[in-house]
């Protein structure tokens, strides 16, 4: 089986680490939790990429989502 390459670009790093953040500031073990799904989930991802195609926004923001 073809396995992908997925990058966690920086802005997304970022993104996650702030939601992380937020949730651990109400939640310290759902944001541990989360955390450890989030880059599970991604990591899946080398795997079936097409299981997330691109977002409907993507056309009218005209950049890949």
């Amino acid at each position: 089986m073809k396995r992908w390459n997925v990058i966690v670009e920086l802005p997304a790093q970022q993104d996650i680490a702030q939601a992380h953040l937020w949730l651990a500031e109400r939640n310290q073990e759902a944001a541990h939790h989360w955390f450890d799904s989030i880059y599970d989930t991604i990591g899946s991802l080398e795997i079936l990429p097409e299981r997330a195609p691109l977002a409907p926004e993507s056309k009218s923001l005209h950049r890949e989502i």
